[in-house]
Parts: C-alpha cells; sequence; structure tokens
C-alpha cells in the first residue's frame, strides 16, 4: 500500500514520454520523405491564331525613311516655289494643231490691175471673143467692118473676176457682137490684189 501513491504519477510521466517519442519519430520521417513532384503535364499546343478573312489584304507597312524623304522633298519645292514644268493642261493645248493664217497679201495699186486686166483680156479677145463673136458676125454682115466696146470688170482679193458689164459706144461699137460678148462666162484670173477693184478696159476689133 505504501507503493501505490507512485504508481499513477509514474504512470502519466510514462505515458507522456512515449507519446512524445511518437510525435518526434513521426516528424522526422515526415522531413526525411521528400515532398511529391506534380507530375508534368502535356505541353499545350499554342492557341491558333484567329481565322484570317479570305479577301482582307495584310496592313501595308510604312517606310519611315520613305515617308521623310517625301516630306523633306515636299518643303524642297515649296522653298523653290511653282515649277516651271508644263502642266497638263499646257501640255494639251500644246499637242493640238494650232491653225494660222496664212498672212495676206499686200494690196498693189489700180494701176497695177488695171494692166493685169487688160493683158488677160486681150489673151480672152483673142481665144474667145474673136472666134465665137466676132467672126461669125462678119460672116451675117461685114459692116461695120471695126467695133468698139469698154469691159467693166470687177475682182476680189483673191484676183478672181466676179462681175463683168459691156459697155457700147454710140457709132462705134456693133450691136450684134455686144449681145454675143454678155453671154460669155466670166471668171478671169488675176495675181491677188489684196484688195476688191473695178477696171474698165477698152477693146476693139478686130
Amino acid at each position: 500500500m505504501n507503493g501505490k501513491p507512485y504508481l499513477l504519477p509514474g504512470s502519466i510521466l510514462l505515458g507522456s514520454v512515449i507519446v512524445a517519442c511518437g510525435l518526434y519519430l513521426g516528424l522526422r520521417e515526415r522531413a526525411t520523405v521528400p515532398a511529391a513532384q506534380p507530375e508534368p503535364s502535356a505541353p499545350s499546343s499554342p492557341a491558333a491564331p484567329p481565322p484570317t478573312p479570305m479577301n482582307a489584304s495584310p496592313e501595308p507597312s510604312v517606310d519611315r525613311h520613305r515617308v521623310e524623304g517625301v516630306a523633306k522633298e515636299a518643303n524642297r519645292s515649296r522653298k523653290r516655289g511653282p515649277s516651271s514644268a508644263p502642266g497638263p493642261a499646257s501640255i494639251g493645248a500644246a499637242s493640238l494643231p494650232v491653225h494660222v493664217e496664212a498672212p495676206s497679201p499686200p494690196v498693189v495699186s489700180q494701176r497695177v490691175v488695171e494692166v493685169w486686166a487688160k493683158a488677160v483680156l486681150e489673151i480672152q479677145k483673142q481665144t474667145v471673143f474673136l472666134p465665137r463673136c466676132w467672126t461669125p458676125a462678119l460672116m451675117r454682115d461685114p459692116n461695120p467692118a471695126t467695133s468698139r466696146y469698154d469691159i467693166d470688170m470687177s475682182f476680189n482679193a483673191e484676183g478672181v473676176e466676179v462681175m463683168r458689164g459691156v459697155v457700147e459706144t454710140r457709132g462705134e461699137s456693133r450691136a450684134d457682137v455686144g449681145v454675143c460678148l454678155r453671154t460669155m462666162p466670166i471668171g478671169l484670173r488675176l495675181p491677188p490684189p489684196g484688195a476688191n477693184f473695178r477696171v474698165i478696159i477698152p477693146i476693139e476689133f478686130p
């Protein structure tokens, strides 16, 4: 009986020692065991880029150096002022055909026109008036054997005869020949006198 009071505290102390040893050993074993490494997962495939529309064109890249060069050239053009190169309007005008009127001939004197008209009228008399008017009239009636007329002619600036009149002289002109002369076509030509002229040239037959 004398030893029993010490059994209970001894038992408690022994149990505490056992529990403490168990905890110590358990903690030590957990520290020595390496921590489980997570299994490496399969590498995930990279996300596919979003589909590009078929009709979408790639954005053009901007060349910064080229843009700066264009800006510098524009500044130099403004400093030089407007260009002297012909524009589209002037090029188009230069390519069009330009109508240049020929210079008009100088105007000659009345006297010069009279000389010209007398010369062409003499040719007309020999080639047309004599064979077509004078000779047939003489064959019908030989008298009078001479005749005189004043031929009134008008010429334009190009020298073309545009009007003619036949003036008979009383007692000196045969009427039948005068009628024939008035039926002859006009249109004699002179060198261009440069202006309109009217001349009166006398002719005599034969």
